[in-house]
């Protein structure tokens, strides 16, 4: 089973899901500025240095990890700058979406850099250089808007669902 939130950071919580030895936390960590702007104040209060620490417990613990993010929100000097504080934090790869404005306001939230089709690639490319010398691999059906989906880094991945 797999939790996607943000509530669940707290050793003995994970504790309790590590004995049952069935659960994978997924961290909504969603954006690494403008927290408190783009995000619920339930999710914007867990620091991001806070939420590796609990990726981290559960990862000692036994637990399978991953993080949601949603490329589009941050520059990509700060993608640069934090992706590679999750790389120890994480059995799986992050779930990584691109950014989708369904409406003019939406739209303002869109990172300025992010306009330009060329931050997209290189935002992959930013990510794939901190996971392509782990084992883990964007999988096609847990990233359905992922700038990801024949190749990685290169390598050819298996689209089928």
């Amino acid at each position: 089973m797999q939790y996607i939130g943000s509530q669940i950071t707290t050793p003995s919580i994970i504790d309790e899901l590590a004995a049952d030895g069935r659960y994978a936390i997924y961290l909504t960590v969603e954006c690494f500025d403008r927290r408190d702007k783009l995000m619920r104040a339930d999710k914007a209060n867990i620091s991001l240095e806070r939420g590796r620490e609990a990726l981290c417990y559960a990862k000692n613990a036994g637990l399978n990890t991953s993080m949601l993010y949603i490329l589009g929100l941050d520059p990509l000097e700060r993608i640069k700058e934090e992706m590679p504080k999750y790389k120890d934090a994480l059995t799986r790869h992050p779930i990584v979406n691109l950014m989708q404005a369904y409406s003019a306001e939406q739209e303002s939230l869109r990172h300025p850099e992010a306009r330009d089709m060329d931050y997209y690639i290189l935002g992959r490319k930013a990510i794939e250089s901190v996971f392509l010398p782990t084992r883990m691999r964007p999988r096609s059906w847990e990233n359905y808007r992922a700038p990801w989906s024949t190749a990685y880094g290169g390598e050819r991945l298996d689209t089928i669902i």
